[in-house]
Formats: C-alpha cells, sequence, structure tokens
C-alpha cells in the first residue's frame, strides 16, 4: 500500500475534520476517499488532500453550505463568483455582529432600568427630608437612573 496513504481516523486529526464529516463529504462528493480497502472498508485518503480538507473546514466553519462548498472545491465556480459568495457571508456576518450589538446596547439599558428596592426607599427617604419638601405635586419615576 502506498506509503501516502492516511487512514480516516489519522486523516481526520491531522484536518480538523470530525469522521462524520469526513463521511458527509464523500457522500456530497466534496471530498472522497483516495482508496477504500475491500476486505474491511477502511478509507484511506492521500497526504496530498491535506490541503483541501482544510480548506473545505475554513469553508464550513465560515459559514458555507455544502452545496457552496462542492462548487467551490470542484471548481464549478469562477474567481469572480467565488470571490461574490465570500462578500455576501462576509456581509451577513457584519450584519450579525451589529444586530448582536444593538441587543447588547438594549439589555444594558435594560438592565440600568431595573428598579432596586434601595433607590425607592432613597426616593421616599428624599421626598420625606426637608430638602424634599420644596417638591409637590409632581410624579416621580424611579428607574435606576433612565428617569428621574
Amino acid at each position: 500500500m502506498n506509503n501516502n496513504l492516511l487512514r480516516i481516523k489519522d486523516f481526520s486529526k491531522l484536518t480538523g475534520l470530525s469522521l462524520k464529516a469526513l463521511c458527509i463529504y464523500d457522500k456530497h462528493n466534496i471530498l472522497n476517499p483516495i482508496f477504500i480497502h475491500l476486505d474491511n472498508d477502511y478509507r484511506y485518503y492521500d497526504q496530498n488532500q491535506l490541503l483541501a480538507a482544510k480548506r473545505i473546514n475554513l469553508l464550513n466553519q465560515a459559514g458555507f453550505i455544502l452545496n457552496e462548498i462542492r462548487e467551490i472545491m470542484n471548481e464549478k465556480l469562477s474567481d469572480e463568483e467565488i470571490i461574490n459568495l465570500i462578500d455576501e457571508k462576509l456581509h451577513l456576518e457584519m450584519n450579525k455582529i451589529k444586530a448582536a450589538n444593538q441587543a447588547i446596547n438594549q439589555l444594558e439599558i435594560l438592565s440600568n432600568t431595573i428598579t432596586q428596592p434601595e433607590e425607592i426607599a432613597n426616593a421616599v427617604s428624599f421626598l420625606a427630608s426637608e430638602k424634599g419638601s420644596f417638591i409637590t405635586g409632581h410624579n416621580m419615576d424611579v428607574t435606576g437612573g433612565s428617569h428621574l
């Protein structure tokens, strides 16, 4: 047997792709084993496939779906089409980050509006004190500092 061949288990460790992922990529004709042993069904990959496997892993981590990965890896797309796909993914991820930042800002605002019992006690104490005696006939919101 060729010394450049790696069993699927070893290939998986070197590439960071799980055994399940390698089987899925084989099923979808994205990355096929070079050789399947007839006696034991062991799958073997060539060392020359390591770079392709790492590229597939990067594409997957970047959010590309199987059909897109297959088209990129099988060179069915032009360089311009690949760049457009990458740009689309980039904009999609940037929009996700923007939405996440907006959600974080809203959560921070919300957490600042929760009234603590001591805030109400401080407001009541102030209003009952000599310093608060000039405040009459007004509504006061005690909302954790967002309104007063």
